[in-house]
């Protein structure tokens, strides 16, 4: 997935550190993986998603790329209509976010 602002060189603009670089780094291409397996439109359970990615990557750096993939315009992100039905486990998974918890994300073109 071509990013704005990605250099090549798993920064973008060179702000991250080398190792959290190749977290990230990898972490965009098993969200390429997850979405190619997935195959849908439309808004997706993030939990489906973190289990298609699967344990290797860190919670927080998944959250992170998430984020910064919806920044960048390449996925939308949004949270459950009715956060308050959630059990805790669902709540878990969610992507943490000053907006709620984001509970789906559909990809962008």
């Amino acid at each position: 997935m071509k990013r704005e602002g990605d250099t090549g060189t798993g920064t973008a603009g060179g702000a991250a550190a080398p190792a959290e670089s190749l977290r990230l780094e990898d972490c965009l291409t098993a969200l390429d993986k997850a979405r190619d397996r997935l195959a849908r439109r439309g808004p997706v359970d993030i939990r489906l998603v973190r289990r298609s990615v699967g344990e290797a990557i860190p919670r927080r750096v998944f959250d992170e790329c998430l984020l910064r993939l919806e920044r960048e315009g390449a996925v939308s992100l949004t949270p459950h209509a009715r956060p308050e039905k959630l059990d805790a486990l669902e709540l878990r998974d969610c992507v943490p976010s000053p907006r709620g918890p984001l509970y789906f994300v559909t990809w962008r073109g």
